[in-house]
C-alpha cells in the first residue's frame, strides 16, 4: 500500500500506540482544527466469538463541510466474552488516488 509511510529500504513505518498515547498526539490538533469522524458503511464477518469488521470512514473538520478531508477504511478485531464485544486491535489506512476504497466496502454487510 503505498499510503503508508515507508523509510529508505522500503520498510514500512508502523507505529503502535496505546489508548492514552493515540488521545495525547490527537487531543491537541482536534482542540484546535476540530475533527468529526463518520463511518458511513461497515463490513461485518462474524464466527463464533470472533468478528473482523471494515468501517469505512470519512473525517471532516467541520461537522457540516462539503466534503472530507480524508477518507479511509478502519479494520477492528472484536472478541466476544459472551456479555460484550471487545476490541483487541484496531488500525487504519488512508484512501489516495493510487489506492482507492474499493466499492464493496462502500455498502454494509454482515455474514
Amino acid at each position: 500500500m503505498s499510503n503508508i509511510p515507508r523509510d529508505s529500504a522500503g520498510v514500512a513505518d508502523l507505529r503502535f500506540l496505546s489508548p492514552d498515547e493515540y488521545a495525547a498526539i490527537s487531543d491537541a490538533h482536534t482542540a484546535t482544527s476540530g475533527f468529526f469522524d463518520s463511518n458511513p458503511a461497515n463490513q461485518i464477518e462474524k464466527f463464533g466469538v470472533m468478528a473482523h469488521v471494515y468501517s469505512m470512514f470519512e473525517s471532516r473538520s467541520h461537522v457540516d463541510d462539503p466534503e472530507p478531508m480524508a477518507r479511509g477504511i478502519k479494520s477492528f478485531e472484536l472478541l466476544n466474552s459472551g456479555n460484550r464485544w471487545y476490541i483487541v486491535e484496531v488500525y487504519w489506512g488512508l484512501e489516495s488516488p493510487d489506492n482507492l476504497i474499493p466499492e464493496r466496502y462502500l455498502h454494509d454487510s454482515v455474514r
